[in-house]
């Protein structure tokens, strides 16, 4: 049978998976967890779960796909009384239509760093299937396995298929200020000069936070940090893409 099989209707199984702390991350994918660039769930929040696949459980949220969590972790629970009939499947390839693929036309060698200065021995070729999970101004950032290595390919060499335009982007932090638990919400950590966020697509309208003026929009990010990413809300006019 073709995979993934029809999706179920969220909530029809009357299962959900809750984080009971903050911190749990949210995976675009089964064995791409070493790349922490989406957002982690709220704590106490209900999300839909749907489906496992070893050893994850696919959740959504008001309908809509949010990802995939490690259902091992000792601080998320699962609950409702059709968690066990929830279906489950092993699968050996990485095919998934959220996700935004890489395919060359020719065999292309990739690089070690964003800017494509210092190339590595890997190169990927057209019969080959590479997850794009991190955009930059002129390559794509992809894991080629969940323990690494992972490698940037050339963007103006590789075509995308699959779901691209929702791709979080790197981008650099130009003005010290917050990230914020939600839009106008409350502060939640600093960010400063120089430092890495990782930028979701889209962003929100919505009023400047206290203290600026002007127009913009907010956008939902991460920034890593040596002891745990930070994630939250951020206003544009702090950051640029890079």
């Amino acid at each position: 049978a073709p995979f993934p099989p029809e999706p179920i209707v969220p909530g029809s199984l009357a299962c959900s998976l809750i984080a009971g702390q903050d911190g749990v991350v949210i995976n675009q994918a089964p064995w791409i967890d070493n790349y922490r660039v989406l957002p982690t769930m709220e704590p106490e929040v209900a999300y839909d779960a749907v489906r496992l696949i070893p050893t994850y459980v696919e959740i959504y949220r008001d309908g809509r796909l949010v990802g995939w969590v490690d259902y091992r972790l000792l601080a998320v629970s699962m609950d409702g009384p059709s968690c066990e009939a929830l279906p489950s499947e092993y699968v050996e390839e990485n095919v998934f239509p959220h996700l935004c693929y890489l395919k060359p036309e020719v065999e292309q060698e990739t690089y070690f760093d964003p800017y494509l200065n210092d190339v590595s021995m890997v190169t990927i070729r057209p019969d080959g299937m590479y997850i794009a999970i991190l955009r930059y101004d002129d390559s794509y950032f992809m894991p080629l396995s969940h323990a690494g290595p992972s490698v940037y390919a050339d963007a103006d060499k590789v075509d995308l298929e699959g779901n691209c335009g929702t791709l979080p982007a790197s981008a650099e932090v130009v003005e010290e200020g917050w990230l914020w638990s939600s839009p106008g919400g409350t502060r939640s950590s600093g960010v400063y000069v120089g430092d890495t966020l990782y930028i979701q697509a889209g962003g929100l309208d919505g009023d400047p936070p206290q203290g600026r003026g002007g127009s913009g929009r907010w956008y939902q990010a991460l920034t890593p940090r040596s002891d745990g990413s930070r994630t939250g809300w951020i206003w544009s006019g702090l950051f640029e893409y890079k």
